[in-house]
């Protein structure tokens, strides 16, 4: 059956008065749509609605931070109890850091500590800063498709057929030098990330990406590739030389594997 035409004339008029002060109209490009631009004034539970009417299906969710939906009253509740006895930001540490901080690392095996960042972008850069400080290394690896925010020295290789080594920049005014320490390898081919570990020997730092990436479509790795594979890979990498990693390289797998199980 065919879809029905949905009337947005309100959404694009109220768009092209947002243009007016938000350059694009719109401060994620993810989120634009040339020819379907929407103006969201309701968000409830699992839909949206837009200035028009029209109500939708939100699969986004906020990129993932919605976790119980929109709005959720539990949610609403907890955070005006919150805000109203401690403010909106005080600037020292607070315990519910300290609970919330427990409660991730209780949750995802493998973290003992974290920190809290206002970004994507900048918990990307904070991991690489420190994967570089700690290994006294500069290189990092990372794979097509994978988004891991705009800093420049990571925005490359979002696109399909973008590996390359150095690494090409996704958008102008990203310096070429700083590509020099990124190079993008191509997902869930296991003979191009060998040879990538191999070449790179003892400058890398650091292998980052998306266990299942979403920016550049949902392209999920094949079974056993992230955990047993790839992550295992790296490990050895980091932690030996080139020469003795096939000598240990079962054996972190088999542990990468049981920590993700």
């Amino acid at each position: 059956m065919p879809v029905p035409y949905l009337d947005r004339s309100r959404s694009r008029a109220a768009f092209d008065e947002i243009a007016r002060h938000v350059a694009g109209g719109e401060s994620s490009y993810a989120r634009l749509r040339a020819g379907q631009e929407l103006v969201i004034t309701e968000a409830r539970g699992a839909t949206i609605r837009d200035l028009d009417g029209n109500e939708y299906l939100d699969y986004c969710m906020g990129y993932g931070v919605n976790l119980f939906g929109h709005a959720p009253a539990f949610v609403w509740e907890a955070v005006e109890e919150t805000i109203a006895r401690v403010g909106w930001h005080i600037a020292f540490p607070h315990r519910l850091s300290g609970e919330a901080a427990k409660l991730v690392a209780d949750l995802v095996p493998g973290i003992e500590q974290l920190r809290f960042a206002n970004s994507g972008t900048e918990a990307t850069q904070a991991a690489v800063r420190l994967a570089r400080a700690a290994t006294g290394r500069e290189l990092v690896i990372k794979f097509e498709g994978h988004y891991h925010g705009w800093a420049d020295h990571l925005a490359a290789g979002i696109g399909a057929a973008s590996a390359a080594r150095p690494a090409r920049p996704d958008s102008p005014g990203i310096p070429v030098g700083v590509m020099d320490s990124l190079w993008t390898v191509a997902w869930n081919n296991e003979e191009a990330f060998d040879e990538a570990i191999d070449a790179a020997g003892d400058r890398l730092a650091v292998v980052i990406c998306e266990v299942v990436p979403g920016s550049g479509g949902v392209l999920e790795p094949r079974p056993g590739y992230a955990h047993r594979y790839a992550l295992g890979r790296w490990f050895v990498s980091l932690a030996h030389g080139p020469a003795e990693i096939e000598q240990t390289l079962d054996a972190a797998r088999g542990a990468v594997e049981d920590v993700a199980e």
